[in-house]
């Protein structure tokens, strides 16, 4: 029972600190209002850092007429824009692709990355996926246009990005590990010794 316990009470302060991914989706870290739509920008961490990071983008009921764009101004005035890629879902009962039969096709990015942003691929939604490289820490501005038969409407929001590197959450739970180890080693050890 005791030999269970330190990987469980470990386990418990992992998860207990990581609630941007107990739902087992990216955790999100803007949401805009565009317009009529509602946009949600996930990250493959829970905060932005320099370095390179992966934007998706998701809006949801937005018709393949329109076209969407992303770019990030950073503190000293740079800006960098993310080339979103269409995110491909071919097993939804919707598909009709022949690809979906192929082996590693399944989940393939398609569309175009460019100036023009890239474009819904069905009437119902629009998910999109791009990287960009972040090299300045400091608050940066996200900004998302929507461009269609209308003209463009935009909205913008501020996000901090925090010096990269390993990660505190990892470092911390490696060294918790480690630490026990240690003092679970050093606790036998002693109660070998003393039971000589």
């Amino acid at each position: 029972m005791k030999k269970i316990a330190l990987p469980v009470a470990l386990f418990a302060v992992l998860a207990a600190t990581t609630p941007a991914f107990a739902d087992g989706g990216l955790p999100k870290i803007a949401s805009l209002q565009v317009g009529s739509h509602t946009v949600s920008i996930h990250g493959d961490s829970p905060s932005l850092h320099t370095g390179t990071n992966t934007f998706t983008v998701e809006i949801p009921a937005l018709s393949s007429a329109h076209s969407v764009s992303l770019r990030l101004t950073g503190p000293s005035g740079q800006t960098v824009s993310v080339p979103l890629k269409d995110l491909v879902v071919v097993s939804g009962p919707e598909d009709h692709s022949s690809m979906a039969d192929m082996p590693g096709m399944a989940g393939m990015d398609h569309g175009t990355a460019g100036g023009d942003g890239a474009h819904s691929h069905d009437e119902g939604s629009f998910d999109a996926r791009g990287k960009a490289v972040i090299n300045t820490p400091g608050t940066w501005t996200i900004a998302v246009d929507i461009t269609g038969h209308g003209g463009t409407q935009s909205a913008q929001t501020s996000v901090d990005v925090v010096r990269g590197g390993p990660s505190r959450l990892y470092l911390g739970f490696t060294g918790l590990l480690i630490g026990g180890s240690i003092t679970y080693g050093v606790a036998q050890r002693r109660r070998q010794n003393n039971g000589r």
